[in-house]
């Protein structure tokens, strides 16, 4: 049994209604299989609830290898302290957005990550980062999509690694290489980054890189039905 946190928060419970981007293509449109250039390294949030965070840092990181720039990871203790500033709750190991911290990461930027996240929270979590310079690296833009299989292939096609929220089940604390379709109990919300997808016939699966350490699935990444 895996003893991690979750910690996405679906923006519904503070009253934000979720809209996206669509594209319409049909599945024979596109290629058979897809697969970003990743970090080298799994990532792990122990038992802390900074999933938001931690996929987000992945995802800048495959954007920054993609343009030819530096792999180097956003400061996640950072990311999730604003994540919960944004919502009110800098005190308590809540959870956050993944809106709220895409939107810093434009406004405001990150700085590289020195030290990796606390593996449980402590006083690292409640200590406000500082100021960051203006050349600090920045997303150019993000943009919200429609929960649409087409729309999410069709970003990975171009080169988009895809973060995203859910509410996930029991069957990932147990997964082998392959996630099927849900089945058990809920056990909260998480976010996980998307790299690449494979297709066979009418079956789709999105590779998905998590944040649960190289143990997970198969070396920290997995196939999602």
């Amino acid at each position: 049994m895996i003893t991690r946190d979750l910690g996405w928060i679906d923006p519904a419970r503070y009253g934000r209604t979720h809209s996206g981007y669509r594209t319409e293509r049909a599945l024979s449109t596109f290629a058979r299989h897809i697969r970003l250039q990743r970090p080298v390294e799994v990532y792990d949030q122990a038992s802390v609830g900074n999933c938001v965070a931690q996929a987000c840092a992945f995802g800048a990181v495959m954007v920054a290898m993609r343009q030819g720039y530096p792999a180097e990871r956003p400061d996640r203790t950072d990311l999730y302290h604003v994540g919960r500033q944004a919502i009110g709750t800098v005190a308590e190991d809540s959870g956050c957005i993944g809106a709220d911290v895409l939107a810093r990461m434009k406004l405001n930027g990150w700085r590289a990550e020195v030290t990796p996240p606390s593996t449980f929270f402590d006083e690292s979590y409640l200590t406000p980062p500082p100021p960051l310079p203006d050349n600090a690296p920045r997303l150019v833009n993000y943009e919200p999509l429609a929960i649409d299989v087409p729309t999410l292939l069709w970003e990975l096609t171009c080169g988009h690694p895809v973060v995203a929220g859910m509410r996930i089940t029991t069957q990932w604390e147990r997964p082998g290489e392959v996630i099927g379709p849900p089945e058990g109990d809920t056990v909260g919300g998480h976010m996980v980054c998307f790299d690449g997808f494979q297709i066979e016939g009418d079956r789709v699966q999105i590779r998905v890189a998590n944040s649960w350490s190289a143990s997970w699935a198969d070396g920290g990444e997995a196939w999602l039905d």
